[in-house]
């Protein structure tokens, strides 16, 4: 009862200072306090006249003014709490509304452009340049909305990212009113995902049992289930892959993809708000590499037509990996490399450790690469361990492909070391030509290890491969700077060719390799040897890249654009050659259908067309879409467009400038970006081993 007594006792005693605080004895009327005297009030009458203005017949202040009550911190808040209720409860009045007069008039809910897509399997034998002067369309496609005219003019080489930004950003708000992609309604019921659902309506838990179908082990599923942070995050990537081939009746998305991500964020809230020493494992470091590399989506809430926009960009990537670092150097993963030095006996455990920390090495490079953002690991102490780490009994068959991306990695953070430039946002010469020494190099002698070591057939075409063709690009781009595709620029760009001629091959190599003709070449063939025939789709390469991590669409998109630009500008002619700047004539005419520069670009083309629908390949796919649009498009002469000799005018250029800027909003509508047509709706696919 003491208790209660005293919180009675103070409560009385607040609301009877409250009441004093009030009183108008607490102030003075203006005469009396310009003349710094006591001013008489009377407490029961706010507007009455205080004594001393009234016996000396003037009129007192207090007459006038408005009484005052007690400052309230809080008040404007609750206005404000309320203020949105009510027009949140406005808004949920005019939705039904409409919806009942949808009802009336027999429009169904949420009506918007109806998707069909084709269901069946990608063939290889599909021409890739069948499609030079239209774009990569299905029966049944939604069309693409007309938009105004894209251009490449005034661009400038720079990181990948952000040059792939600046080409979506151009005029995105021009036509706002886009096609929405149809999504998967939240489960009713009756749906088979419903928890409300019988047991006999939903799926077979047999078939669904990870463990069931020896995908992994009991012990696996047990640390996923004590570390729910791992746990959420894979399952987050599996449900943005849930349906394979979506129609226009059903999502690519998990039915409950929301509610998912909403449980990854609190996992991730719980980590950095509250973190215990129960999250100091390589468990938490695997989830933030994993969240990093396929970041979530945002979903719009149900009944809105606007379209899934992606996390992934380059800040937020680069602060996911730096939360990674951070919690590895934490629990010293990186002393995982001793376990390869010694003599002592390597263990599961050390194996598991290393591909975390080798993985952690070559995603915080990766970012120096595609977006200019200082690298933090040194990679050195695990080069000097790789082949070891690789060759060990226990290696799993994927160890030998983290051996030799270690040591790519090591090259490029030497290059950065030698140029002194942590960002690698500039590269001199002999620091370049020492990276290309070394990458040539690491290409003969790996080439020998994988063709030599069973199991690894068309390796040339896998990991770490495509990581020495990206490398390449990047490094190279580098050197070129960010004025090299400037007109101005054409007199120096001689003393560059080397620089040049390596970016263009790796350019044209990182898109040869996902073609059905590189699966079957022979080692050492080149680009320029191939017979002049349509370059198709590889379905396995396909079916692999469809679910590559998110930086992955940059690299390949910054291909695509840097030959089309490279071409625009004069520096290559239709097959990829070098161009000197005395020889280049003014280009005027589309590259012929047959030429490599056009099967690369239509083969870039139909690559993107047929990934999953949703972001970021579905940004990407724009930008090359719009890329192969204009490379094809007759080119006006000089005497017709006097701003093609200028920064201004309709060229190909702005779609470099627009990758490179730095205002590009990854998860933006890609349907508003520049060009002449929004994205389309890939058309389903079916997933080949």
């Amino acid at each position: 009862m003491e208790p209660d007594g005293h919180a009675s006792f103070s409560e009385s005693s607040s609301q009877a200072q409250e009441g004093q605080k009030i009183r108008r004895t607490s102030r003075a009327c203006l005469q009396c306090r310009s003349r710094k005297q006591r001013c008489h009030v009377d407490p029961d009458n706010a507007v009455a006249p205080c004594q001393r203005c009234k016996a000396a017949g003037k009129a007192c202040s207090f007459e006038t003014e408005a009484p005052r009550g007690r400052f309230h911190p809080y008040e404007g808040a609750e206005s404000s709490f309320r203020a949105v209720e009510q027009l949140r409860n406005e808004l949920a009045s005019h939705r039904k509304r409409i919806e009942e007069l949808e009802a009336k008039v027999g429009i169904p809910s949420h009506a918007s452009p109806s998707t069909h897509t084709v269901n069946g399997d990608y063939h290889a034998g599909n021409s890739s340049s069948a499609s030079i002067s239209s774009p990569v369309t299905q029966p049944h496609e939604m069309p693409r909305a007309p938009k105004r005219k894209f251009t490449m003019d005034g661009v400038s080489l720079g990181a990948p990212i952000a040059t792939l930004r600046k080409l979506a950003n151009e005029d995105e708000d021009d036509y706002p009113d886009t096609p929405a992609i149809p999504r998967m309604p939240p489960p009713t019921d009756g749906s088979p995902y419903s928890m409300r659902a019988p047991s006999h309506a939903r799926p077979s838990a047999f078939g669904m049992d990870p463990v069931s179908q020896d995908i992994i082990t009991v012990d696996e599923a047990q640390s996923m289930f004590d570390i729910p942070l791992l746990f959420t995050t894979i399952c987050s990537i599996g449900a943005r892959y849930w349906h394979c081939q979506p129609s226009s009746s059903q999502s690519w998305l998990h039915p409950r993809y929301p509610q998912i991500i909403d449980q990854l964020d609190q996992c991730i809230m719980s980590l950095f708000l509250r973190p215990t020493s129960a999250d100091m494992c390589l468990e938490t470091v695997q989830a933030l590499l994993l969240y990093a590399q396929w970041m979530p989506l945002e979903v719009p809430a149900t009944g809105s037509t606007s379209l899934p926009r992606s996390r992934f960009n380059d800040v937020s990537a680069w602060s996911m990996i730096g939360h990674a670092i951070r919690q590895a150097l934490f629990i010293g993963l990186e002393r995982c490399v001793y376990a390869f030095n010694g003599t002592q006996e390597i263990t599961e455990e050390d194996m598991r450790r290393m591909r975390v920390w080798v993985n952690l090495l070559s995603t915080d490079h990766h970012l120096v690469m595609t977006a200019r953002l200082p690298m933090t690991l040194d990679p050195f102490p695990a080069t000097s361990v790789a082949r070891t780490f690789g060759g060990n009994p226990l290696a799993e068959p994927t160890d030998l492909r983290y051996a030799g991306l270690c040591e790519l990695v090591a090259i490029v953070n030497r290059a950065a070391r030698h140029s002194g430039d942590a960002a690698l946002c500039a590269l001199d010469p002999v620091s370049l030509q020492k990276a290309n020494n070394d990458l040539d190099e690491w290409d003969s002698v790996w080439t020998v290890v994988f063709s030599s070591t069973p199991g690894y057939q068309q390796f040339n075409t896998q990991m770490p491969f495509t990581a020495l063709r990206w490398y390449r690009l990047g490094l190279n781009v580098v050197s070129l700077g960010p004025g090299f595709f400037s007109r101005r620029m054409s007199d120096k760009r001689e003393p560059m060719s080397t620089a040049l001629r390596t970016s263009v091959d790796a350019a044209a190599s990182m898109l040869h390799c996902l073609s059905a003709e590189a699966a079957h070449a022979p080692l050492g063939q080149t680009l320029r040897t191939l017979p002049r025939t349509p370059l198709t789709v590889n379905p396995k390469a396909l079916a692999s890249f469809r679910f590559s991590i998110d930086a992955y669409w940059v690299t390949h998109a910054f291909a695509t654009v840097f030959l089309a630009l490279a071409f625009e500008r004069g520096a290559i002619d239709q097959e990829l050659n070098i161009v000197m700047p005395q020889m280049a004539p003014p280009v005027h005419h589309p590259p012929h259908e047959a030429s490599l520069l056009a099967r690369l670009v239509c083969l870039a083309s139909d690559i993107f067309d047929h990934t999953v629908a949703h972001p970021p390949a579905a940004h990407y796919r724009e930008i090359v879409f719009n890329t192969k649009q204009l490379l094809f498009q007759p080119k006006p002469s000089a005497s017709a467009n006097p701003q093609t000799n200028g920064h201004g005018g309709g060229g190909l250029e702005d779609i470099f400038a627009t990758i490179m800027h730095d205002g590009l909003d990854w998860s933006s509508d890609p349907a508003g970006w520049p060009g002449q047509y929004a994205g389309p709706v890939a058309p389903g696919m079916a997933y080949s081993a």
